[in-house]
């Protein structure tokens, strides 16, 4: 409340004096400009606190986020008003779950660290985070809410693990950098619009046990779409119905035998061969001892990169994976 007095006074200073009304927009930013002076730490949750300084949002404690609602019949996440600021967010071991509309807006976030503790990511969790490219979905994760990333337009690529029962409505809408996605066998549903207005979206794999695809699942993506799947399954007929490009799962571009595009010679030297660790699986890119569905999202993301057709080998996608 003492902070909206300072920011009226210093408003009022300025049309009395100056002559000058400011727009909505600069009394947000000036309100935004005070907060971010006076407020870096508080609470978010029973048992959890949140830090803030140079643009790096940390969370710690035991347990569950408060789940926030934008305003509607609830209120704003404490950092809400600074939220430009945030580029970075750290959710240390201890946190279960991320609240919902917890870091909406975040439009400069680039970067997130999820701990393996945490098992849902709630409604419009990452709504409008714009710089967002990237994110590690842990395998103790079992939801995604509605619109939980929604609008993170430079997201390229995300993998989702087996242990995700259920992606809410709109869960990736207008995703608009998506390039491939690897739907997990734990998913039997793919909920209304989930993809929408994903334009870039090249290759989707659909595992047979999903029975149901919701209302304009792929609606306003690429005409280039390709959904991969079994013969005879539900995304095959939904492919036929929608007027989607479908192909055999077995004809996935990773897959196919062809040339690679780009060559990386071998090396030469004994001593700079890399050598397979005990236990090593071929195609393992997550190294969780088994080749999956995650697995096959990061090589999808490797041909989507180099185009329909190619088939890395292993040494020249590792080099890939070390540059990202």
């Amino acid at each position: 409340m003492k902070l909206k007095k300072l920011t009226a006074c210093l408003l009022a200073g300025l049309m009395m004096f100056g002559g000058y009304a400011p727009t909505e927009k600069e009394t947000l930013n000036l309100e935004q400009k005070l907060t971010a002076k006076s407020a870096y730490s508080g609470t978010c949750g029973d048992n959890l606190t949140w830090e803030s300084a140079d643009g790096v949002l940390k969370i710690s404690g035991i347990g569950s986020m408060s789940d926030y609602t934008q305003g509607y019949s609830g209120e704003y996440p404490p950092w809400y008003n600074f939220k430009e600021a945030i580029t970075t967010v750290v959710i240390e071991d201890g946190i279960t779950n991320i609240g919902a509309s917890a870091f909406s807006g975040c439009s400069k976030l680039t970067s997130i660290i999820i701990p393996i503790n945490v098992t849902s990511i709630e409604d419009y969790v990452f709504y409008g985070c714009s710089s967002l490219d990237s994110i590690i979905i842990p395998n103790t994760i079992t939801t995604i809410g509605w619109s939980a990333f929604h609008g993170c337009t430079s997201l390229t690529s995300i993998t989702i693990p087996d242990s995700v029962t259920n992606i809410g409505n709109a869960a990736f809408y207008d995703c608009s950098s998506l390039i491939s996605f690897v739907i997990p066998e734990s998913i039997t549903k793919i909920e209304t619009q989930t993809f929408a207005e994903c334009k870039k979206l090249q290759f989707i794999i659909i595992p047979e046990n999903v029975m149901d695809l919701g209302y304009g699942v792929f609606q306003h993506c690429s005409s280039d779409l390709i959904i991969y799947g079994m013969k005879g399954s539900v995304a095959e007929a939904y492919a036929i119905q929608q007027k989607i490009t479908f192909k055999p799962v077995s004809e996935a571009p990773a897959f196919e035998e062809t040339q690679p595009t780009t060559e990386i010679p071998a090396p030469t030297d004994p001593s700079t061969t890399p050598v397979q660790p005990s236990g090593f699986v071929m195609g393992d890119m997550d190294g969780n001892g088994i080749v999956d569905a995650s697995d096959a999202s990061y090589i999808l993301q490797y041909a989507a990169s180099k185009g329909a057709g190619f088939v890395g080998d292993m040494q020249a996608f590792m080099e890939y994976l070390k540059n990202q």
